[in-house]
């Protein structure tokens, strides 16, 4: 997007150079469109593709406090890092029930940073959601991994359309090279229905990462 901006931009004060500027002014016209014409090119050549934008950066991670995964690994609700608004609401604290987390706004849950060797692997869940005009929550659930300079990169992520029915779900993701990692299980599609009577939520429970074998 910004590099087509600046080829336009770049492209348009090279023609009204050419078109409507005196000589004086037509040399510091055309240098400024060259600048905007190259700075595009630059842009583009080093854009990332959109399913491997970089998510965030990690200041600090202490590897020596990574987990393991080995055969494979359980979490508790209180385990998982949640976004603000639902941490902060009493299901997900003082009233946590049958270890479920409660998204009653969009946002998240993750796990710990884990120290995955390559293999197959798979999260596995539980859960339900609730229907408000005409469509049940959706997760989207990503595998995230650490690259060399510290960012956190999106290396796999699915949907998953939920029901009402409190349900089984298995997600397998590839870890192509070891290193450390997460998984990340958004509520992307919150909405309330204008007379309030239907709101969609998304329950969570249960979350697993298991070394998964194919077939």
């Amino acid at each position: 997007m910004a590099s087509f901006f600046l080829w336009v931009t770049g492209l348009a004060v090279l023609i009204a150079a050419l078109v409507v500027m005196g000589k004086r002014k037509i040399k510091k016209a055309i240098v400024l469109s060259v600048i905007l014409i190259v700075a595009g090119g630059v842009s583009y050549l080093f854009k990332m593709p959109s399913d491997r934008l970089l998510i965030s950066r990690v200041s600090v991670v202490d590897k020596g406090k990574c987990i393991p995964v080995d055969g494979g690994m359980a979490f508790v609700v209180r385990d998982l890092g949640l976004d603000a608004l639902n941490r902060g609401h009493k299901r997900n604290t003082t009233d946590i029930k049958d270890n479920t987390a409660a998204l009653f706004y969009g946002g998240y849950i993750k796990t710990p940073f884990i120290t995955f060797p390559e293999g197959d692997y798979a999260v596995v869940f539980h859960a339900r959601g609730t229907r408000a005009k005409e469509e049940f929550a959706i997760l989207k659930v990503e595998f995230e991994q650490l690259n060399n300079a510290g960012y956190l990169l999106t290396e796999e992520s699915r949907y998953i359309p939920l029901n009402k029915s409190m349900r089984r779900w298995l997600t397998p993701f590839r870890v192509n090279r070891p290193g450390i990692g997460r998984v990340k299980i958004s509520f992307v599609n919150d909405d309330l229905e204008p007379d309030g009577k239907r709101d969609r939520n998304a329950w969570i429970k249960d979350v697993k990462i298991l070394k998964h074998k194919n077939g």
